[in-house]
């Protein structure tokens, strides 16, 4: 697809080709729907990968709430989980940094009965922050501050799984008024992700992980409910479009835009129309070849298992997180400097 895509731009040209294309890149968006549970197409825009996706998203969010503040210092609190990505931590707190009265908080995780770390939300935890009972450096969390949480379906480097359904699931029942962004890029693709269960506003992933697409291709999903509400932080004329010729009759250009219905808002005029059928081609044997996500989560897991096998079985080679469903196998081994093993493995 991407390749023939190619060609027909060499011919036609890139806006001609694109022209031609519409109708099939059209349909890209309402397999992502289909695939995330969506109630429609216009809940999905496509990017160039998953932290485009999140930015724009998560900017959005936080503004709106600045917006609601009209300048006053009601303190504001972004929860993350403490497996987040780089990328959203340093996102989170270079806004918190800029923004009197906002604080970024850690989600605590989970422990096992030994004490050390699952690595996933604790529930517990997060309801006590919701009801008001947790305290973050002696002082109790006012649990109406909570307007952003932040949450990583699945690291990029351990296998643990977040449990995104039961978190979406206190939200709704505690805290109506906060945003909840849920990073599903290495989760799409390898098991059933449904937005509807999670109760997320927002959800970003990519196609080049377990989906295969082609590098460069991400989306967002944002729930109908609430994207009226969100403005994106950098815009064109393409998320944006201009209502009103604009006037040059004074030193001042006065120009009337209107942002578009649904999550296309977030996307720009230029972009890859090559890649985002690559992305559709990826989606397709996902869903019509492959099985469905049940089918292809049982494939996954069951090699998961096998390697988690074959591992335990080489000395000085400890695991994380074993019996992880999960498609990503963390370990580590006293046998080898980590540089030396990845050329071996690679």
């Amino acid at each position: 697809k991407v390749v023939d895509h190619m060609y027909l731009e060499q011919r036609l040209g890139g806006y001609a080709a694109a022209e031609d294309s519409m109708e099939e890149v059209a349909q890209v968006y309402e397999r992502t729907a289909n695939l995330l549970h969506a109630t429609s197409a216009m809940e999905i825009a496509l990017v160039e990968s998953s932290t485009v996706a999140w930015t724009r998203l998560f900017y959005a969010m936080v503004e709106y709430h600045e917006r609601l503040r009209k300048g006053n210092d009601t303190k504001k609190t972004i929860l993350i989980s403490e497996a987040e990505y780089a990328a959203q931590v340093v996102a989170a707190q270079k806004f918190a940094a800029e923004h009197k009265g906002w604080n970024v908080v850690a989600l605590p995780s989970a422990l096992h009965d030994d004490g050390t770390s699952t690595g996933m939300v604790d529930i517990v935890a997060l309801k006590s922050m919701l009801k008001g009972t947790y305290k973050v450096l002696g002082e109790p969390l006012d649990p109406k501050s909570i307007t952003m949480v932040c949450v990583t379906h699945i690291p990029t480097n351990s296998g643990i799984i977040n449990p995104v359904q039961e978190i979406g699931e206190l939200l709704q029942k505690w805290n109506s008024n906060a945003f909840y962004l849920v990073d599903a890029c290495q989760s799409v693709g390898q098991m059933e992700v449904n937005v509807k269960t999670m109760r997320c506003h927002g959800l970003c992933g990519t196609g080049r992980k377990f989906l295969r697409a082609p590098r460069g291709t991400g989306f967002l999903y944002v729930d109908e409910a609430v994207v009226s509400l969100l403005e994106p932080s950098h815009i064109d004329h393409a998320c944006a479009p201009i209502q009103r010729v604009p006037s040059y009759t004074s030193d001042y250009v006065d120009v009337e835009y209107s942002f578009r219905e649904g999550a296309k808002r977030f996307e720009f005029w230029e972009s890859s129309a090559a890649a985002k059928l690559g992305f559709g081609e990826a989606l397709r044997f996902a869903m019509d070849n492959a099985g469905d996500m049940n089918e292809i989560s049982e494939k996954i897991h069951s090699i998961v298992m096998e390697l988690q096998e074959l591992l335990q079985a080489i000395p000085g080679v400890e695991i994380y997180y074993p019996g992880s469903k999960s498609g990503i196998v963390t370990f580590t081994t006293d046998r080898l400097e980590a540089d030396q093993l990845k050329k071996y493995l690679w």
